[in-house]
């Protein structure tokens, strides 16, 4: 198992996409930046929906709109 988790790292690190960040100086930072503002963005939704589930926030809003799937049909 643990063979092939290297082997598949290995092949990402051989790879031309790895190639382009390491040789590029403006792309890893863009795509660190862009990963954590996503991080920031999930966390903090679920932290808006956390605090309102336990009455510390928009307690007068219920809580339904806020957990609806929508289709995307």
């Amino acid at each position: 198992m643990m063979s092939l988790f290297l082997d598949v790292i290995g092949y990402f690190e051989n790879s031309a996409v790895a190639d382009a960040i390491r040789e590029n100086d403006v792309l890893f930072p863009a795509i660190e930046s862009v990963h954590v503002v996503a991080i920031c963005l999930v966390v903090g939704s679920i932290l808006v929906l956390d605090l309102r589930l336990l009455g510390f926030a928009s307690i007068r809003r219920p809580v339904s709109p806020g957990l609806r799937v929508r289709s995307c049909r």
